[in-house]
């Protein structure tokens, strides 16, 4: 089990230690490296923290997951710890880049040139977009051209987050791009993007979720019904079978193995989570709605968050969540599970990818949840 960074637990404070320490020996190898102009060298931070990639642009150094959205809550706590007099802005995602310099990065990694190639902006299902890539002829390295050029024009996090695919196709005949099949030039590419996300961001809620009424028009709730994998091995929420939820879209995107944003499900900058329980005890919650209830009164007063659905699954109940300060939910959450008597098997669990490896225990006991990032 990875060790958490977002939401730490005193169980592996050791553990935690042990690597922070090699993350300070790293910088200080950073700092006394910049003296001489020395780059940092990226295999050390590697070998601390797998995955983790270390980049140098201009006045900016960055630290990224490259991709592997879970690794950001490492990413951000070894960003966290750098030194103060580093004269450098250190940076968890790559900015944007102009299309000059998208283009001399494309081909200083593949050797092609896209400057003549077009790119069209596709709305797929649950709020994900493709990028449909055009050029006179799909040469060997045209699929990393294009995925290299895209992220230099849009950046981190907007590709992880918000693109499912990156394709590369010849070029339609002249016909077909008067039609309007040939896509735009590559400087319109974060436009095109930015016009999609509205478009999508346009179907979610126009005020916070947390404060949205749970009655008359605004609540739209909803039952939905699944048939669980017979080998349901308990990770996520593969065991549900019977659900309500107020938010349909988000609901089956976060069941349905794609990446998943919560940034794609509100415009207020709020996070979905779930608490995952093994049943209930005979003197606290009876049932999902119990628990549901309660975790509302607890939230509602300063409205950090609110109940958005509930379900049973063949072993845990599960309630969904959204909330607007995480730190600040937990701390109201945790006194109510407890005092609801929930067993030793529960958890808070997130939806977003970038929490893959987060997980809070109900209990100081409480043992680490079964496999849920095989639900992604």
């Amino acid at each position: 089990m990875a060790l958490r960074w977002a939401f730490p637990d005193p169980a592996e404070v050791e553990a935690r230690s042990a690597i922070e320490q090699r993350i300070d020996a790293w910088w200080s190898s950073v700092r006394a490296g910049r003296s001489r102009g020395a780059p940092p060298d990226a295999d050390a931070l590697a070998a601390i923290a797998p995955g983790l990639q270390v980049e140098v642009r201009r006045k900016s150094l960055i630290i990224s997951p490259d991709g592997e959205r879970r690794l950001l809550p490492l990413a951000r706590r070894v960003i966290a710890r750098a030194p103060a007099d580093l004269e450098l802005q250190v940076l968890e995602a790559r900015p944007p880049e102009l299309v000059d310099e998208a283009i001399a990065r494309a081909r200083q990694k593949t050797g092609l040139d896209p400057s003549a190639w077009t790119v069209q902006v596709e709305p797929q299902e649950h709020g994900l977009l493709a990028l449909r890539w055009r050029a006179p002829r799909v040469p060997d390295g045209a699929a990393e051209a294009a995925i290299v050029s895209s992220l230099a024009l849009l950046g981190e996090p907007t590709l992880p987050d918000w693109v499912s695919s990156v394709t590369v196709e010849p070029r339609p005949s002249m016909v077909s791009r008067l039609l309007g099949a040939g896509g735009g030039a590559l400087a319109e590419l974060p436009r095109q993007l930015a016009r999609a996300q509205a478009e999508w961001l346009a179907r979610q809620a126009d005020q916070p979720l947390l404060v949205s009424s749970r009655a008359g028009r605004d609540a739209n709730w909803k039952v939905v019904t699944l048939s669980p994998p017979a080998d349901s091995d308990g990770a996520g929420q593969r065991d549900l079978e019977r659900a309500r939820t107020a938010n349909v879209d988000l609901f089956k995107a976060a069941r349905s193995g794609v990446p998943f944003a919560s940034a794609r499900f509100s415009r207020f900058g709020e996070t979905f989570l779930y608490v995952k329980t093994d049943g209930f005890g005979d003197d606290g919650f009876s049932n999902t709605l119990a628990l549901e209830e309660a975790l509302d009164r607890a939230l509602s007063p300063d409205q950090l968050g609110r109940a958005i659905g509930a379900g049973t699954g063949t072993r845990y109940s599960y309630v969904d969540l959204v909330v607007k300060d995480v730190p600040r939910a937990l701390e109201r959450m945790l006194p109510v599970l407890r005092a609801g008597r929930l067993p030793t098997r529960a958890w808070v669990l997130f939806f977003d990818d970038t929490y893959a490896d987060e997980w809070v225990g109900v209990w100081p006991r409480t043992e680490p949840p079964p496999s849920f990032r095989a639900s992604k």
